[in-house]
């Protein structure tokens, strides 16, 4: 990831990165703001791509055993 914020300027959630079709992308999942690195025009993935974002993340939170 950049040294760029770290916290979307909508909501103030994490920002994350990920790998959509090949793109890494940096966004929020709350708003479903994502752009490609070092570019200024934002997207939105489609409801299929978050749903699976989503379920993704909650796989990752049920599988984390750290204290």
């Amino acid at each position: 990831m950049n040294n760029g914020p770290k916290v979307c300027s909508q909501c103030g959630g994490p920002l994350i990165e990920i790998d959509c079709y090949g793109d890494r992308l940096i966004g929020c999942v709350k708003c479903n703001l994502w752009r490609k690195n070092g570019e200024e025009h934002l997207q939105s993935l489609t409801e299929e791509d978050l749903e699976a974002l989503n379920l993704s993340n909650a796989r990752h939170k049920a599988e984390d055993t750290s204290p």
